[in-house]
């Protein structure tokens, strides 16, 4: 009987393709059974460090498997021998069987499929010398564990390309050079429109180039490819399913089989039929930004000028008499604060305002807008808002959505006049293909966003207004500054959103903004509002009013607030016994240092809270750390307890 037939290498064949080691045992027990063996051992390894264990035993006495089990680490002979392939000789186990009497073999260590590895001790081959072949048995069972590892890589490998390929949004094909096909994405079947069985029955070549004569030139493409030229972004034009062409640049490449079996081609299709189109935007988008930068300079320095006039006009009531005077005090100032509303509106216009991001509850948002708007509604106009429960939150800074939605209620408010009917709504919807403005860093087509729509019945947008829509300066109102959308613009091409504008028996306007990714937010404390336990919160503020609101705010949600005007206040308070906090709100600008000067105090006496910075004016002129929490002026009780329940939860 020739060796490789023989049941020891038959048995050790079958342990390196078995899936796991109970698998072996029960299949060498039926050797022991039909007589070809006298008796075997079988032991596993458990993990990937160890220890051994016994696992089966037959024809011997199991008691010989108690041994004393080999360290679990890395540097153990055992994980050695299982990631060089060499056999293992366990002397313990050798001198154990030794003693029963039965002539035995070395033992040898094989891994299966599940990555398990599993000791066999073969005891007493029928009508053979085990000494004398022992070395060949031994090579037999490398070469299998071998082959049965290789054959694991090459599934990981070609499930990783199979991964690859359907999460690229380009095309990818791979098939053999008479035509088989291999893989075929899905990005491939939405571009060209033909599904894989399609392909497969008919041929890629055949569906794509229907033309003779261009069919005729891509199979010298292939000839050239299989002679080492590759292909690199070569345009071509591809017939659709659906009748239509597309240009698509495809890079293409061959692959030689190691084994000598006939090679693979890969290729890669780009859709570039758009590309004019993608310039002329490219281009577009540079000028705005131009524009932009020139605006946001424009914003700053602006700020700089209404403090000062604001400033010097409230001394100038103050000191006034005459209340003609004052009177004329009181509307510079006003005045001023409209400026200062249209400052903030060209800041976001130019992308320069600061973006903080946080997962944004879409109906605590929508409520909160809604809730403050209707003191601004006349007798004759009504808003229904209407939310889709179960809106997953989005990705964004709640102050500047505020603003959107603000600012696009006002424009609906002053098209309806006295009386109509304002829509506010939410739910989850993809971007459009036809949509008026969309972010470079828009999620994909075919991923739900969360949908703003607002609505109104007034006349809507005229020709004339839809073709200047986002052109700053530009509006159809008389009193209009022509900031607003270009504004609103600014802050969703910020968030990585898209616009959509147009009219329906008055003006639509959806605005799209992509869903949180964040893996935190599948623990619930993160998803709401969550109250307070009693847990210690500072607030260092020079507003009496803000610093009383915060106070009651936070109280009323279960925290235990203590309120500080002055960082003296605070140091003051820091010489006293005290019950530490676990969070502090800390105003970055105040007359005695402020928000840095507090936490100075607060580190000197030994004390390193969660920090949560909060200000009137942006941060990117201040210095603050990286990563640091934020709240922005002016915000809601509901805004501060979810921050400061943030600031807890991340300690």
């Amino acid at each position: 009987m020739p060796l490789f037939d023989t049941p020891a290498c038959q048995v050790l064949v079958h342990l390196a393709a078995a899936a796991t080691a109970r698998q072996v045992a029960e299949s060498l027990a039926g050797w022991v059974v039909s007589g070809q063996l006298q008796a075997i051992a079988v032991w596993t390894l458990d993990g990937r460090t160890g220890p051994l264990r016994p696992l089966h035993a037959e024809g011997v006495d199991a008691s010989i498997l108690e041994w004393k089990v080999l360290p679990g680490t890395q540097q153990s002979p055992l994980w050695r021998a299982i990631e060089s392939g060499e056999d293992l000789v366990l002397t313990e186990v050798s001198e154990k069987l030794a003693a029963t009497g039965v002539p035995h073999w070395r033992v040898v260590l094989l891994r299966g499929k599940a990555g398990n590895a599993v000791g066999v001790a073969l005891c007493g081959l029928e009508g053979e010398e085990a000494p004398e072949h022992s070395e060949t048995v031994f090579h037999t069972a490398g070469l299998a564990l071998e082959r049965a590892q290789h054959a694991d890589r090459h599934a990981v490998f070609a499930g990783l390309f199979a991964h690859v390929a359907e999460l690229t949004r380009d095309g990818v094909i791979t098939a053999t050079p008479d035509g088989a096909i291999l893989a075929y994405n899905p990005a491939l079947e939405k571009l060209a429109g033909w599904t894989p069985e399609e392909v497969r029955t008919h041929g890629w070549t055949n569906l794509v180039y229907p033309d003779p004569v261009v069919r005729d030139d891509l199979q010298r493409g292939i000839v050239a490819l299989m002679m080492g030229t590759p292909s690199e972004g070569v345009v071509r034009t591809l017939a659709c399913k659906d009748g239509t062409q597309l240009n698509a640049a495809i890079w293409s490449r061959l692959v030689p089989h190691p084994s000598g079996f006939p090679p693979a081609m890969i290729g890669v299709l780009r859709d570039v039929t758009s590309d004019r189109v993608a310039r002329r935007r490219a281009i577009w988008e540079e000028s705005h930004a131009q524009l932009g930068r020139l605006a946001g300079g424009i914003a700053h320095e602006f700020n700089n000028l209404l403090a000062a006039v604001m400033g010097h006009a409230e001394i100038v009531a103050l000191l006034a008499t005459d209340e003609s005077i004052r009177s004329h005090a009181d509307t510079i100032v006003r005045s001023a604060e409209r400026g200062a509303e249209l400052s903030t509106q060209l800041l976001a216009f130019s992308g320069s305002g600061n973006t903080r991001t946080d997962p944004v509850s879409i109906p605590s948002i929508v409520g909160q807008v809604a809730e403050l708007f209707r003191a601004r509604l006349l007798p004759g106009v009504t808003l229904d808002v209407s939310v889709t429960p179960g809106l997953p939150p989005i990705e964004a800074d709640a102050g500047q959505i505020h603003q959107v939605l603000m600012n696009l209620l006002g424009n609906a408010l002053d098209a309806v006049g006295p009386s109509g009917t304002l829509t506010l709504a939410a739910d989850l919807a993809p971007i459009p293909e036809a949509v008026r403005y969309r972010s470079p860093h828009a999620p994909g087509p075919d991923d739900a966003l969360v949908r703003l729509r607002l609505r109104d019945d007034g006349p809507g947008f005229s020709a004339d207004a839809l073709a200047n829509l986002f052109v700053p300066f530009y509006s159809g109102k008389a009193q209009g500054h022509g900031v607003g959308l270009p504004a609103v613009r600014g802050i969703v091409g910020a968030h990585g959103g898209a616009i959509d504008v147009w009219n329906d028996s008055g003006a639509v306007i959806d605005v799209y903004l992509p869903v949180s990714t964040r893996p935190e937010l599948t623990l619930p404390a993160l998803l709401h509002d969550s109250p307070g336990h009693g847990e210690h919160v500072w607030l260092v503020d020079d507003q009496p009013a803000v610093l009383e609101f915060s106070t009651i705010s936070l109280e009323s949600r279960g925290y235990a607030v203590r309120g500080f005007a002055t960082v003296a206040a605070l140091r003051e308070a820091l010489t006293r016994d005290f019950e530490p906090p676990g969070v502090v709100v800390l105003d970055v600008v105040m007359p005695d240092g402020g928000g840095p000067a507090a936490l100075e105090a607060l580190t000197d006496a030994g004390l390193a809270p969660a920090v949560v910075w909060t200000s009137g004016h942006t941060p990117d002129h201040v210095e603050l750390p990286e990563d640091a929490a934020f709240l922005q002026k002016p915000y809601t009780g509901a805004d501060l307890a979810s921050v400061v329940n943030r600031a807890l939860s991340r300690g």
